[in-house]
């Protein structure tokens, strides 16, 4: 799925296949992928006998196909903003 920006401004989303577009004022700005991607993130934790533990947990997730629009406009990047929420839930337990 692609974003197509008109002038600098979200213009509309191009789908899979041949599509078209003015290319002085729109813009192909970016790809996205509606494949399952896994990012596995390596914690240390502490148990509650003071054991130190290293777990390395895989997530996987996709792009739902009407959350496009959201998945590159809000998330700057999202490895890192899973990875942060990671170490949350992880440590706090």
């Amino acid at each position: 799925m692609g974003i197509i920006e008109n002038c600098g401004k979200f213009s509309r989303l191009a789908t899979p296949g041949l599509g078209c577009y003015v290319w002085p004022i729109q813009d192909l700005v970016a790809r996205l992928s509606f494949r399952v991607q896994q990012l596995d993130v390596r914690v240390e934790t502490k148990t509650k006998d003071d054991v130190f533990l290293t777990a390395v947990v895989s997530i996987q997730y996709q792009i739902l196909q009407e959350k496009v629009y959201d998945a590159y406009y809000s998330l700057t990047n999202p490895a890192q903003q899973i990875t942060a929420h990671v170490y949350n839930v992880v440590r706090t337990n």
